[in-house]
């Protein structure tokens, strides 16, 4: 067939031991280790090898078990819990700390010191359904011929709880993209803004064969003002209505405008 993929199942045990016995970490330690010697092994066949590794699971089984066995696997208190436990510890390493209730002003200057005023910034996005190998490809090959001394490029994991509530609920579309993807350049020098963002506009139309089409209207750059529909998608009708009735000359066209004129 010229290639092929392997998937064992394993356990989070083969790396860390736990409370389900000693024989059970070292049945999946082997499973992990099996998988990475036919990794190397198979990979001159273009066979992929990798195993899945799962912490606890809560199940019937797992309720069955006595609390302190439950806390020991991690499972027994609710995110919200183990969060605030670890806000407690005087011992917690910081890195990032930014879950909780926060002014909204806060949130809006949360990236202000990664992006002084003075830089010259350039974005592109989309949104993508999968991440599938040529997506990774597309993204690999123009990364590595990346412009701009602070440019980055991520996908960003969308759907879960952004997808329970209905599109036509509120003026935000895409809630079914299960990635958001988003190239912004950064440089210094004007003389660059040719390379710079020639560049991300090639990364950006090359990545369009992979997109849905949508993308989210805040990374929308200031040349783009014709996907400003794309943005809001069947809601576009609906909000120029709305523009009409509510704002008819257009006072509020600050943002990527929805003028009552469609």
């Amino acid at each position: 067939q010229g290639g092929g993929k392997i998937v064992n199942f394993s356990s989070v045990a083969g790396k860390m031991g736990g409370v389900a016995g000693t024989h059970y970490a070292a049945s999946k330690a082997g499973v992990i280790g099996l998988t990475m010697a036919l990794a190397t092994e198979f990979a001159k066949k273009n066979i992929w090898v990798n195993a899945i590794a799962p912490g606890p699971i809560r199940t019937e089984m797992f309720d069955s078990l006595p609390k302190e066995k439950q806390t020991v696997l991690g499972l027994y208190v609710t995110a919200r819990e183990a969060y605030e436990q670890w806000r407690a510890a005087p011992d917690k390493v910081t890195i990032l700390d930014v879950v909780g209730p926060m002014p909204y002003t806060q949130v809006q200057q949360a990236f202000d010191p990664n992006l002084p005023a003075g830089q010259r910034y350039y974005s592109k996005a989309h949104y993508v359904d999968r991440l599938t190998d040529s997506v990774i490809e597309t993204v690999v090959a123009n990364v590595e011929r990346m412009q701009g001394a602070f440019t980055s490029a991520y996908f960003e994991p969308l759907g879960r709880a952004i997808a329970d509530v209905d599109p036509a609920a509120t003026a935000f579309w895409g809630r079914s993209a299960a990635y958001g993807f988003h190239i912004i350049a950064g440089w210094t020098d004007a003389a660059d803004d040719g390379s710079v963002m020639g560049w991300a506009r090639t990364f950006h139309e090359e990545m369009a064969a992979h997109a849905t089409g949508g993308v989210y209207v805040n990374l929308i750059a200031d040349d783009e003002h014709l996907r400003v529909p794309a943005a809001y998608g069947d809601n576009w009708e609906r909000l120029v209505e709305l523009k009409k009735t509510w704002d008819p000359d257009n006072l509020f066209q600050g943002n990527h405008n929805v003028p009552p004129a469609g």
